[in-house]
């Protein structure tokens, strides 16, 4: 799902705390749609928050104490950190449930990230490893009822 493009366009017009300019908002989009925050034209105090919102969205369990203080030496504070996190968690729920349930993409932030449209399960998450486009082909398929 990309759901996420949308919010972000959104939370830019909205909220003058990201510091990115509401018309400077589609590069950073479009950047981030395609999973390279390096190439994300954001603030360093955005970045790292992303940089963690990465982590937790690809390995929550590596989150680490040093992460969040981090996110604390850039002037964020506990709330918002948490706020961070349970949005995080809450996006990684509403795409696996649309993923399992084969949903498509509805277009509103662009493609998905290399990082996971090139493989979707690894022999380390237990799985063999399947392309995506394999899976997206296989998830369009008409499920059977019950």
């Amino acid at each position: 799902m990309d759901t996420h493009g949308f919010f972000l366009r959104s939370q830019i017009q909205l909220d003058e705390s990201t510091g990115i300019p509401p018309e400077e908002a589609e590069p950073v989009v479009q950047a981030l749609a395609r999973g390279d925050l390096h190439a994300a034209p954001v603030p360093d105090r955005l970045r790292a928050l992303l940089r963690v919102v990465e982590t937790i969205t690809r390995c929550a369990y590596r989150t680490s104490d040093e992460d969040i203080q981090v996110l604390r030496d850039h002037g964020w504070t506990e709330p918002q950190i948490a706020e961070m996190v349970y949005d995080t968690a809450m996006f990684a729920f509403f795409n696996r449930v649309a993923d399992a349930f084969g949903i498509d993409s509805e277009g509103y932030g662009g493609p998905r990230p290399a990082w996971d449209a090139e493989k979707t399960r690894t022999p380390e998450d237990g799985g063999p490893e399947t392309p995506a486009r394999e899976v997206n082909e296989n998830a369009n398929q008409k499920r059977p009822s019950s």
